[in-house]
C-alpha cells in the first residue's frame, strides 16, 4: 500500500522470513535457480560427501539420514549468490525443520516423538519452496496492482 513501516525483532530466523516474504524475486530467475538446486538434489547418494554438524541438540532432534540430507540442502543453499535468493531458499529451508525432525507433530511445547519417521527433506523442501513460488508471484501481481 506504499505505507512507510519499520519492523523490529530479536529472532534472527523471523527477520529472515519477514525480508525473504516481502521481497518479490523475479519468477524466471528463482524458478531458475530452484531447478540448479533440484540437479544437485537429485545428485545426491549415499557417496555424496557432506559435512554435517556434530551439535548435541541437532542429534537429540534429527535421525542421522535426516541430519545428512538437511546439512546438504543447507550447504547447496549458501552458495547461492544472489541473496534474495538465498534468503527465500533458507526461508523453505527453515520451513521444513519441524516435519523432518522426531518433534512430535501435534505438541506445540518441545516433544520428542521417538516412532515417528520424518518427511524426507528432499521432498518437503520442494514441496515448500513450489508453494513459496506461488506465493512469490502473488506478491508480485499484487506490487505491480499497486503501482
Amino acid at each position: 500500500m506504499c505505507r512507510p513501516s519499520i519492523g523490529v525483532d530479536i529472532n534472527p530466523v523471523a527477520v529472515l522470513m519477514t525480508k525473504a516474504k516481502k521481497t518479490p524475486i523475479e519468477p524466471r530467475k528463482i524458478e531458475e535457480q530452484f531447478l540448479k538446486l533440484k540437479e544437485k538434489i537429485d545428485s545426491f547418494s549415499k557417496n555424496t560427501k557432506v559435512k554435517a554438524p556434530e551439535h548435541e541438540r541437532i542429534d537429540y532432534w534429527f535421525k542421522p539420514e535426516e541430519k545428512r540430507k538437511l546439512s546438504f540442502l543447507f550447504s547447496e543453499i549458501a552458495k547461492i549468490k544472489n541473496q534474495d535468493a538465498r534468503d527465500f531458499f533458507y526461508c523453505g529451508f527453515s520451513n521444513i525443520l519441524k516435519n523432518c525432525s522426531i518433534w512430535l507433530q501435534k505438541s506445540n511445547k518441545p516433544t520428542r516423538d521417538l516412532k515417528k519417521k520424518p518427511t524426507d527433506p528432499f521432498i518437503a523442501f520442494s514441496r515448500q519452496i513450489k508453494a513459496m513460488l506461488r506465493g512469490n508471484e502473488d506478491l508480485r501481481q499484487l506490487i505491480y496492482l499497486v503501482i
